[in-house]
């Protein structure tokens, strides 16, 4: 598990924007792929003033085995939230071998004392190892409070380089669970992230419901769901919903419909298009911001 830069800027760009609260709450121990300047430059970059805190070490045995020179500078997660002003650090895990301050299985049900307990609960990179997804995101939602924030940092694909996970969930699924459970202020991203080079800047395509995006994706990258949102409701029965859900109505975005469509429909899929085609989509993915 770990955020990258392209993950630590997203989380405070959304931060600026939204305003998160504590307590937090990790779904594991994050590792921070980055270093306190390191940190300090990203908060300058996304327009955020970042609070004064502990610098803490890392504590990855991750980090130290694949990035043993360039990683002993970086730092612990509960540094980087610190910056973010956000108290009450606590993270959870089902091993005891990162020594988390909560030792749960989260495919099966959280104990009462962990209900509507933090602000803002960050999964980076944990639902896909778990087989009961459905207990495992009730979990999630049941250890918001009202006024919290949940984030997924989940993987759409496999990564090329390695087999990982169990599930790769899409966004839809995000968007109809948390839609059905009393959670509202969606927000989705897909970042491409390229494993080999971990520390640059991710191509990112903002989700909307039922957005297209598939000629967006370059092959040889991982994909990344970025989705957070907002618990406006006090938990209850977890309710589970049906794909498309808000009233039954899957709701298609304009910018679904390429520029290109309206010569597919007189032209069908002849041949000649096929070079407009992909250098449309070329151009797209020139105008792709990276973070």
């Amino acid at each position: 598990m770990g955020l990258i830069p392209t993950s630590l800027r997203m989380l405070v760009r959304l931060h600026r924007e939204l305003g998160f609260e504590g307590p937090v709450l990790t779904l594991g121990n994050q590792d921070i792929w980055a270093n306190h300047d390191d940190l300090l430059a990203i908060f300058r970059e996304q327009g955020c003033t970042p609070h004064s805190t502990e610098v803490l070490p890392h504590t990855s045995s991750l980090l130290n085995k694949f990035l043993p020179e360039r990683s002993r500078d970086f730092v612990h997660a509960r540094t980087f939230f610190g910056m973010m002003g956000l108290d009450g650090y606590v993270d959870l895990d089902c091993s005891a071998h990162d020594q988390p301050q909560i030792l749960q299985d989260l495919n099966q049900p959280i104990p009462d004392d962990l209900a509507e307990r933090f602000g803002l609960i960050l999964d980076g990179g944990t639902v896909e190892h778990i087989l009961d997804v459905r207990q495992g995101i009730s979990n999630v939602q049941r250890m918001c409070k009202v006024g919290g924030w949940v984030i997924h940092l989940s993987p759409l694909s496999s990564c090329p380089d390695f087999d990982h996970g169990y599930l790769y969930p899409s966004p839809m699924l995000f968007h109809d669970v948390y839609a059905a459970n009393g959670f509202d202020q969606f927000h989705c991203t897909i970042l491409q992230f390229n494993t080999r080079y971990p520390l640059r800047k991710c191509p990112l395509i903002p989700y909307r419901y039922g957005e297209m995006f598939g000629n967006l994706v370059y092959p040889e990258r991982c994909l990344l769901t970025l989705f957070a949102a907002r618990k406006v409701q006090a938990s209850g029965p977890f309710v589970v919903p049906s794909q498309g859900g808000f009233g039954g109505q899957r709701e298609e975005p304009a910018s679904a419909a390429p520029a290109w469509e309206p010569l597919r429909k007189r032209w069908g899929n002849a041949a000649v298009l096929q070079p407009l085609r992909h250098a449309y989509h070329g151009l797209q993915r020139l105008q792709l911001e990276r973070v």
